[in-house]
């Protein structure tokens, strides 16, 4: 059941984390990672209903593309803690280190294929933990129709952002900031609109198990050999005209989540 989340402007709107497959003894700072990650998606959805409220934009930029939706995750960790980096260049064939490379070592002959950007890292205020997160755009049907199911395109897309989380983490030997605590997390991150068309709208009854369902396919992408876990926050608007119109496109989004595939 999605909880009601007050805002200052007294509209509200519904907010939950699904941790089903977070587990205790997964992750070595597993409290402080999930109420950061919680705080972080809330205000990455506040920082949208903000605009999507404003009758003098109404856009919702998390309903748009990938590239669309740096601003708010970089706004919203940056109210979180000072320390964030954006595009990090780093060596993830390296076993030894990472090195950060300035714009001439981008452009020299030596950077070649070894190289690659990592679109957010960042550490928490208090140091407890490093976090390299990786940034991907999914969609999810939910039309009465629809086969509830992640499609090839996703499925592919879900499989290259753990490919990347695995390369940053076979390269972790040392880290940008060598007095951070203990955890050093890889995070796969997946903007999810669930959609359909008008004309497919399903009842309410019928979705209210589809964020649930959408945690359990996330699951079948871990290997249980490795520290993983997944965690999921759920935004849902409680007025059905914003869900029919604002928020993506057009379509009918009764809900939009932030997911995350989680490795140390």
């Amino acid at each position: 059941m999605l909880k009601p989340n007050q805002q200052k402007d007294n509209k509200s709107y519904k907010y939950n984390i699904i941790d089903t497959f977070y587990k205790a003894d997964n992750f070595t700072k597993r409290r402080a990672f999930k109420k950061f990650f919680s705080n972080f998606c809330q205000k990455v959805f506040d920082i949208n209903y903000k605009m999507l409220k404003d009758k003098d934009l109404q856009y919702f930029p998390l309903g748009y593309s990938e590239n669309n939706a740096y601003s708010s995750i970089s706004h919203a960790l940056h109210l979180l803690t000072p320390y964030v980096w954006s595009e990090m260049f780093i060596n993830y064939k390296n076993r030894k280190n990472i090195k950060i490379l300035n714009s001439a070592d981008i452009n020299s002959k030596d950077c070649d294929d070894r190289w690659r950007f990592v679109d957010f890292w960042f550490m928490s205020k208090d140091k407890e933990f490093e976090v390299w997160l990786e940034v991907k755009r999914l969609h999810f049907n939910v039309g009465k129709n629809a086969n509830l199911d992640f499609d090839q395109n996703t499925i592919k897309r879900i499989e290259d952002a753990l490919n990347q989380i695995y390369n940053i983490k076979n390269s972790n030997k040392d880290n940008p900031c060598q007095n951070s605590k203990q955890a050093n997390l890889k995070v796969a991150f997946f903007i999810m609109p669930l959609w359909c068309k008008k004309s497919q709208k399903p009842t309410n009854k019928s979705i209210k198990y589809i964020p649930n369902k959408i945690a359990n396919l996330l699951n079948d992408f871990i290997d249980y050999r490795r520290n993983m876990g997944v965690l999921c926050a759920v935004f849902e608007l409680d007025l059905e005209f914003e869900k029919e119109n604002l928020i993506y496109e057009g379509k009918y989004t009764p809900y939009f989540m932030l997911n995350a595939i989680i490795l140390e």
